[in-house]
This record gives C-alpha cells, structure tokens and sequence, in this order.
C-alpha cells in the first residue's frame, strides 16, 4: 500500500467491508495481530496521522520488513517491532522517541 494518498489513522486491519479502522481491529479474530504469516507491512509515502500500537505485531514471527517512512506518525518507535525483522525504516515522521 506504498505511496497511494492514504489518509487518517494508521491501519491496524484492512478489510473492503470495514468502513472505521480501530485499534479494537488489532486484536479481534481477524485482526492484523493474527496474520501470522505477515512478512511484509509497506505503508510508506502516505498521509497516515496518529500512533502505532505495536504490541499486536510481536507474535507475527514471520514479518521481516515494516515500513512506515513518509507519513505524519507521531509517538514512540518501537525499533524493533519483532525478533524477526530485518528492515524497518521510520523516517519522515513526527516520532518524539525511540525505545
């Protein structure tokens, strides 16, 4: 979803029938937390506002890539999101810190 003018909070579950994107979508059923077999998150070069919440992600132990760059996030960085990944780039973002 690289580079395509989204806009608003960053998504936690895409799903055409969804019309409000929550953090509550993050840990239902059939939530981005439950893709187990993620390897690659690419929402670069958007206009995503709003925080990460990443504790859904740290039990996708097959995400590899997590790419955030060129947005308006804000908040912390969770630098290392999962053991597994092996290139993350947060760049061009409001972020205050980093842990």
């Amino acid at each position: 979803l690289r580079d395509n003018n989204l806009a608003g909070k960053f998504p936690t579950y895409t799903n055409p029938g969804v019309e409000f994107i929550t953090n509550t979508w993050m840990y239902a059923k059939t939530g981005l937390g439950n893709l187990l077999h993620l390897q690659k998150v690419d929402l670069a070069d958007n206009t995503l506002t709003g925080t990460i919440d990443y504790r859904p992600l740290y039990n996708i132990l097959s995400l590899t890539h997590f790419d955030v760059s060129g947005n308006h996030l804000g908040g912390e960085v969770d630098v290392l999101v999962t053991s597994s990944v092996t290139h993350a780039d947060f760049s061009n973002n409001l972020f205050t810190s980093m842990h």
